[in-house]
C-alpha cells in the first residue's frame, strides 16, 4: 500500500478556515486537505485497521465485526473516503465493500517563509 503526502505551506494572509495558522493547500497532486486528516480520530484509525485485518466484503459484515451501526460507518467511511485513505466499491451482489487505500500518511508541514531579501 502507498503512503500518502499531504503538503502544507504557510501564507501572508488568507480568509479560510486555515487563516489562524496561516496555512494553505499546496499545489500539485499529492495535496490534500491535511487538517481533516489530523482530526482523524483513534477510532477512525481503529476502523481502518479492522477493514485491512478483516476485509470486509460488505458493510453489513463491517458493522457485525465492530458492532457498530451500520448507517454510522457509513457517513465515517464516505468522510474518510473524502481523505482518500478509503475506496468503497460495489462488490459481490451489488453491496458496498471498504478498502483502505494508504497505509500511512505523511505531512510535509512549512512552519514559515523566509523574508530574506534575495
Amino acid at each position: 500500500m502507498p503512503s500518502l503526502h499531504a503538503a502544507w505551506m504557510p501564507i501572508g494572509s488568507c480568509s479560510n478556515a486555515n487563516s489562524e495558522l496561516g496555512l494553505q493547500r499546496a499545489s500539485g497532486p499529492t495535496a490534500l486537505l491535511a487538517d481533516p486528516l489530523l482530526q482523524c480520530s483513534t477510532g477512525d484509525r481503529d476502523l481502518l485497521r479492522v477493514i485491512v485485518d478483516q476485509e470486509p466484503g460488505s458493510l453489513d459484515e463491517l458493522a457485525r465485526i465492530t458492532g457498530k451501526a451500520k448507517s454510522n460507518l457509513s457517513r465515517t467511511l464516505k468522510t474518510i473516503a473524502g481523505y482518500g485513505l478509503v475506496r468503497l466499491e460495489r462488490g459481490e451482489r451489488g453491496r458496498i465493500a471498504p478498502t483502505v487505500t494508504h497505509d500511512r500518511v505523511e505531512l510535509d508541514l512549512q512552519l514559515f517563509l523566509s523574508r530574506k531579501a534575495g
